[in-house]
């Protein structure tokens, strides 16, 4: 399984009801899915993938983690935006990212860690370039696999 080191947490605090509201609600702070090291993890994606492109001895393996890099980056600022619209700004910490020997295990224990934040976000816009973001990975799984 993939580690990550905690960057931030993002939460939000459910406002105090006056005496007139009902007593529903408690006065309690609620932590969303950790983007940070979301992000982090998207980061290092790219980082991996750009290192073992430019590393590469196979033409087809190239291609594939070309594409990631590539692509990743472009859907990883998109989340970014879309998210720091609802949510406002949020810090955001890159950091320097070890060599995988083994890329298709690393891309599937991504895959499985970004499903999980998929499952803890509520906004169908943000879980449609999660969504994305899987393909992406799936696709170059697929290519790495049995493209060679």
């Amino acid at each position: 399984m993939i580690k990550q080191k905690k960057v931030i947490s993002v939460k939000y605090k459910i406002p105090e009801l006056t005496d007139d509201d009902e007593k529903t609600e408690t006065n309690e702070t609620v932590s969303k899915p950790n983007i940070g090291e979301l992000i982090t993890l998207l980061f290092k994606t790219r980082d991996l993938a750009h290192s073992k492109h430019l590393s590469s001895t196979s033409y087809s393996e190239h291609i594939a983690l070309n594409t990631l890099y590539e692509d990743i980056l472009e859907l990883t600022d998109e989340f970014i935006e879309a998210y720091q619209g609802c949510y406002g700004l949020v810090e955001i910490k890159i950091e320097s990212v070890e060599s995988v020997d083994d890329m298709i295990e690393y891309l599937k224990q991504a895959k499985d860690k970004i499903k999980e934040y998929h499952s803890e976000t509520e906004e169908s816009f943000l879980q449609n370039i999660l969504d994305e973001i899987l393909s992406l990975i799936a696709r170059t799984i697929y290519k790495l696999t049995y493209l060679k």
